[in-house]
């Protein structure tokens, strides 16, 4: 069975939730939402002319000791957007931005990682788009 659905759970047990809702010719569309003990958000993206965010969790698995800059994705809308920021500390800052239906309303929110997670978020995130693309 393909899965549709990825979750990257964070330090303090909040959900980073990407599930796939359709598949256009050239692009996948797809909901990003978080789920926390006292907020529920969602927004839709798709790949299309940006790729998949699995390109930013790959290089943040291939950087799994630190890097300097923060590290984005974005879809073509701006509905959801992701940066990320290494510390010293072995952490990872996952800042997660989603933009309601009129981008009138926005929900950020931080999710913390360890970096020892990162390559196995790296792996569902990608594992999830390639099924979507097949």
């Amino acid at each position: 069975m393909t899965d549709t659905k990825a979750s990257l759970r964070a330090a303090d047990g909040a959900q980073l939730i990407f599930s796939l809702s359709g598949r256009g010719t050239h692009h996948i569309e797809f909901v990003v939402g978080v789920e926390s003990a006292w907020l529920t958000a969602a927004a839709p993206a798709s790949t299309y002319v940006n790729g998949s965010p699995a390109s930013l969790f790959r290089e943040m698995a291939a950087y799994w000791r630190g890097w300097d800059d923060v590290k984005n994705w974005e879809d073509l809308e701006g509905r959801v957007r992701l940066s990320a920021l290494s510390d010293s500390a072995g952490q990872v800052r996952l800042e997660v931005v989603l933009d309601g239906p009129k981008y009138t309303d926005q929900v950020q929110v931080t999710l913390i990682y360890e970096a020892a997670m990162l390559e196995e978020m790296s792996r569902q995130i990608s594992r999830l788009f390639e099924a979507g693309a097949a």
